[in-house]
């Protein structure tokens, strides 16, 4: 059977309130302030980082931009010569001009020129060689190519510029024979020689050549050149040397300058080539390299086999000198301290007071270095205390306010302490307050007040103890006012 045995008043914490207030007054705009001076000094600083980072980000930019507008500066320019050759090509060679190009696009392997180098100097001399070949422009297309690999073999072999084979070539069309020597196949530059050398062709080939024509004396001059076996060098070279793989290498970069501004060109051909001839020249230059380093270890290694027997030697011969030279040196330095002894010890009062003069001089410069250390350490400390007072506040705060938010639940936890203790149970009410009513009301209800809670105590028949009204109310009463001691 339950007994109910009174109600109470309590109301924790008056002195809670107004301390977020008092807070904010300590506070001041202090925080506000020392959050917008770093905020500044973060910003500035962070800007000068990025400043620099963006500059040298420019500068890289700039460099790719200058090299990507030479490119295409070049191919643009490239490609407009290419448009021109290719009209004259086809104003000459007609339905021919397709083969003619397609010995163009190889040229860079067959003659170590570039599409255009080709086109170019096949315009200069093929009006003469169709009309020596009656307007065939299939077998004109085949001459002309002939007669191009002929000329770069030759500068490969006899190391002859291709300019000036280029003009000797132009000039057989014009029937000027004044640079057949260009050629150094054996023959002077005149009329006469290059009979001569169109005899000497028939001799071997068994053809009759007419000096009257283009034809026939392009045809002569390979025969020769293969007798001396000039022809095929241009070709060979391009895949076994370095100076003909560099060639080729070059003329595959000018043909693919023209496909960067060619929309009609096959772009993935023309970059295939040129990679192929540069993969060429690195395995060309490649084993070069190697030697080099091979013959430098040899060429050292033959010197130190030579000069170490002639160094030690040397060294040998002269080392009674060397270490006499060496104890003498030794004598005359220890000498020289041991004389120098007596006027160093009378220049230490010296010494020491022009030390302490000069410490004395640089004092008040030392004494207000050190102020201002002291200084930057204290503002710095000082900036920090604000931060340090702004969190600290913000913690307090939550502290608080975690407290009230869990106070009802404090109260029940109290409240079953009670009852645990003597034997009672307590039932929460509402908000609690910290004073309890003036009296007690019929029914064990003790006075109430408004905004109070009533707490109900009730004392249960298994209580180990039964307690009056009046020892229950002064029990529970300084129950909670140790609770709002340790809450204020």
């Amino acid at each position: 059977m339950s007994t109910e045995l009174g109600k109470a008043y309590v109301q924790i914490i008056p002195s809670a309130e107004g301390i977020k207030g008092k807070i904010t007054e300590a506070l001041g705009g202090e925080a506000e302030s020392a959050g917008k001076g770093a905020g500044a000094s973060f910003g500035s600083a962070f800007g000068s980082g990025l400043k620099v980072a963006g500059a040298a980000m420019a500068a890289g930019i700039a460099a790719a931009g200058t090299a990507a507008v030479k490119v295409g500066k070049d191919a643009i320019g490239a490609f407009a010569d290419y448009e021109q050759l290719v009209g004259g090509v086809e104003t000459l060679f007609k339905g021919s001009a397709e083969a003619v190009q397609e010995y163009a696009a190889n040229a860079y392997k067959t003659a170590g020129l570039s599409a255009n180098e080709y086109m170019e100097t096949v315009t200069g001399f093929s009006a003469s060689l169709l009309q020596s070949l009656g307007g065939d422009t299939e077998q004109a297309a085949k001459v002309a190519d002939m007669a191009i690999s002929d000329m770069a073999d030759n500068a490969n072999k006899m190391g002859t510029p291709m300019e000036s084979l280029q003009a000797a070539y132009q000039g057989f069309a014009k029937q000027n024979y004044t640079m057949l020597d260009n050629l150094k196949l054996g023959y002077g530059g005149t009329k006469t020689e290059m009979e001569r050398l169109l005899a000497d062709a028939t001799a071997l080939s068994g053809i009759e050549y007419d000096i009257n024509s283009l034809n026939d004396v392009y045809e002569a001059i390979h025969v020769i050149q293969g007798e001396l076996d000039i022809t095929g060098t241009t070709s060979k070279e391009a895949s076994s040397t370095i100076s003909g793989s560099l060639a080729a290498t070059k003329s595959a970069w000018q043909n693919l300058l023209v496909g960067i501004a060619d929309e009609n060109a096959d772009f993935e051909v023309l970059a295939s080539n040129f990679v192929d001839s540069v993969v060429t020249t690195g395995e060309n230059i490649i084993p070069r390299v190697e030697s080099i380093l091979v013959g430098l270890g040899e060429m050292i290694t033959q010197a130190a086999d030579k000069l170490v027997p002639i160094v030690v030697d040397t060294l040998i011969a002269n080392l009674p000198q060397i270490v006499e030279s060496g104890v003498k040196m030794i004598a005359t330095l220890t000498t020289a301290i041991v004389g120098a002894i007596p006027n160093l010890v009378r220049s230490i009062p010296d010494i020491i007071m022009a030390i302490v003069n000069g410490l004395a001089d640089g004092w008040p410069q030392m004494k207000q270095a050190g102020i201002d250390l002291l200084n930057m350490v204290g503002n710095g400390i000082a900036s920090l205390w604000d931060s340090v007072k702004e969190w600290g506040g913000q913690l307090i705060q939550k502290l608080i306010e975690g407290i009230l938010g869990k106070a009802r639940d404090l109260v029940s936890a109290v409240g079953n302490i009670v009852g645990s203790v003597f034997g009672t149970t307590v039932e929460d009410r509402g908000f609690i307050g910290a004073d309890y009513a003036n009296g007690k009301t019929a029914g064990g209800t003790y006075g109430s007040r408004a905004g109070q809670t009533v707490v109900n105590f009730t004392q249960n028949n298994y209580s180990p103890k039964a307690l009056s009204r009046t020892e229950i109310y002064r029990k529970t009463n300084s129950m909670f006012a140790q609770l709002q001691g340790g809450l204020a």
